[in-house]
């Protein structure tokens, strides 16, 4: 799966903000409250935060996301392309909730089903994407103290960069795997000074 854009509208502090994510790098920089990890949870959310909530769990997962002060709902639309289709994800939670996901020639909106197949098209779980894939400047020492008590556990992240550098088809495997090499035995290096 490859992210074409987000938009958000509302979600977080947007009332309706769009980001084109078509490049083959995208870095999203800004000054505190800028909304860098607004959008990176509005992702998140919009892949794997079905809209079919019970209003407990509601409350606890998507509802800090509803706008303030009297937001009844938020949106997230991404597109995105897998296995050589561009397909839509609409994702509305809160009132009037409601889910779609479409590659322009057949749609999904049941909820259970929208999930399923995206489940289908994430090479990665929820857990990946939240604390490795994307992880927030703040949560990534936790999640370096978390890959290395469990490093048998986990799926080698050399093979994620793998799967991305195939998927863009400009970056050298072999280059990649020297630098991610060397900076994971240098960040463990300084780890084990601590």
């Amino acid at each position: 799966m490859k992210l074409l854009g987000a938009r958000l509208h509302p979600f977080g502090k947007f009332a309706d903000a769009s980001w084109d994510l078509t490049r083959p790098l995208v870095v999203v920089h800004g000054p505190n409250e800028f909304g860098k990890s607004t959008l990176r949870h509005a992702i998140v959310h919009a892949l794997f935060t079905p809209t079919n909530l019970t209003a407990a769990r509601q409350k606890q997962t998507i509802m800090p996301w509803f706008p303030l002060p009297t937001g009844d709902h938020a949106a997230v639309t991404l597109a995105f392309q897998h296995a050589g289709r561009t397909w839509t994800l609409d994702k509305h939670w809160g009132a009037g909730n409601a889910c779609r996901l479409s590659d322009g020639t057949s749609t999904i909106a049941d909820p259970g089903a929208v999930q399923s197949q995206l489940a289908a098209m994430l090479a990665h779980d929820e857990a990946t994407f939240r604390h490795v894939l994307f992880t927030g400047q703040a949560e990534l020492e936790q999640t370096l103290a978390a890959i290395k008590a469990n490093s048998k556990a986990l799926r080698d992240i050399r093979d994620v960069m793998k799967l991305a550098a195939d998927a863009t088809g400009d970056v050298d495997e072999q280059k990649l795997r020297q630098v991610l090499d060397a900076k994971i035995a240098g960040a463990f290096s300084r780890w084990d000074q601590t």
